[in-house]
């Protein structure tokens, strides 16, 4: 009975908070779920937040936007476009912007409760070279992306969040770049 041997405690209630502005952020894992209020499918997709308690789960709903919300997620995190394989995702990192914002919501009880909680505006999208960022469709050709650095996924899997159903296709890997400091995202994420 090592397990019980080896206990330590742990404070569940910890939740996601971060500080404003921008934070580094890593894929922990993704899968296909259902709207609550619409019924409609989307993407949901945890981020460990550098240096911050808990998950953030920011949700890509099917519809109009969905496009081009998709497609900003994969430029900002190195992902090739159109690149469904959840499991390719884990472990790639990014920048978002994060601010605080006051939520109202009616608990179990009917009451009126509101919370300041940490929001992601928007996912930063790595600059391109000067030259890329202007080209002459006449002369030049597509300047090629910037890769995401590589860093090795978690170990661990996020509860629910991919199974080889959610899968859709694996292409071929991107080269990457090594990574600068990942002394704050542990491989072995706990859950």
């Amino acid at each position: 009975m090592a397990f019980i041997s080896d206990y330590q405690p742990e404070n569940y209630s910890v939740v996601f908070d971060c500080p404003d502005g921008d934070n580094e952020v890593m894929v922990a894992g993704a899968r296909i779920a259902q709207a609550k209020a619409s019924g409609a499918q989307m993407l949901e997709i945890a981020f460990k937040v550098k240096g911050c308690p808990g998950f953030y789960y920011e949700r890509y709903v099917e519809g109009e936007y969905f496009n081009r919300n998709i497609t900003k997620f994969f430029d900002a995190l190195g992902i090739n476009r159109g690149d469904f394989n959840f499991d390719g995702w884990k472990g790639k990192r990014g920048v978002a912007h994060f601010e605080h914002e006051v939520q109202e919501y009616i608990n179990g009880y009917g009451e009126q409760k509101s919370i300041n909680k940490a929001i992601m505006k928007y996912l930063i999208v790595p600059a391109q070279d000067s030259a890329a960022t202007v080209p002459n469709p006449a002369t030049t050709q597509p300047a090629p992306r910037r890769s995401a650095p590589k860093f090795e996924p978690a170990q661990a899997p996020v509860p629910g969040m991919t199974t080889a159903a959610n899968t859709v296709k694996k292409p071929a890997p991107r080269p990457t770049s090594p990574a600068d400091d990942d002394a704050d995202f542990p491989e072995d994420i706990p859950f």
